[in-house]
């Protein structure tokens, strides 16, 4: 079994199209489509209808995509994001292992629902609190 090697991480905000294209010429190992960070909340609906085309046209780049997500908005954003092209998802500001449990449950659904191999989807559990 081989290691990845993943030096680099670009996070994009999702909302940005011009930012989406830089991402594609800027040969980070991992571009991470970002839901939770750089989007305001007025914007997230919006960019949750933009992942799937962000998905697609990041392939052939040569970077893994990667989607961070928000514990608080997990259904949403993961239903958003789960498409094949996908590698993984980050989930910010975790706080319990109940939130992991509920993440990989929902990941699994949607992999069986979106024809995704099973177990395919990474989980990047970021923790970012004394409490996580």
């Amino acid at each position: 079994m081989s290691t990845k090697i993943r030096r680099s991480w670009l996070l994009v905000p999702i909302s940005k199209a011009d930012r989406l294209a830089q991402a594609r010429q800027a040969h980070a190992d991992v571009v991470v489509l970002d839901l939770v960070e750089f989007v305001t909340e007025e914007d997230k609906p919006a960019a949750r209808e933009q992942v799937r085309t962000a998905i697609n046209a990041l392939q052939g780049c040569g970077a893994e995509v990667f989607a961070q997500v928000d514990p608080a908005l997990l259904y949403a954003d993961l239903h958003a994001c789960v498409w094949p092209g996908l590698t993984g998802v980050v989930i910010s500001r975790l706080e319990a292992s109940a939130q992991v449990v509920e993440a990989d449950t929902l990941l699994s659904q949607l992999e069986d629902a979106r024809g995704i191999f099973p177990g395919t989807l990474e989980m990047v559990a970021a923790l970012e609190t004394a409490q996580g």
